[in-house]
């Protein structure tokens, strides 16, 4: 991704700011996520497992609208986002 720790360090912090709250246990060897870090976690993953979602369905029917068979779109849906799940 080409972001240095530092910078990854300061939005972090940034955030916790803007929250109200840490987001990470540090100490001298290590960093965990704090309960709240973990609720924001768990709560992020669901919105982007459901933007993921969304953006498949909007590809799918974009290829469906030009033409494409279904299968070929779903092709090429899960060809361009191989990190998520077949397109719904």
């Amino acid at each position: 991704m080409h972001v240095s720790v530092a910078a990854v360090s300061k939005a972090l912090k940034k955030q916790e700011r803007a929250i109200g709250v840490e987001l990470f246990a540090r100490d001298s060897r290590n960093v965990r996520l704090t309960p709240v870090g973990e609720q924001l976690r768990d709560d992020l993953r669901q919105l982007h497992q459901g933007l993921t979602q969304s953006l498949e369905r909007a590809r799918l029917a974009a290829l469906r609208a030009r033409g494409a068979s279904k299968e070929h779109a779903r092709r090429e849906v899960n060809r361009d986002m191989p990190f998520s799940g077949a397109a719904a």
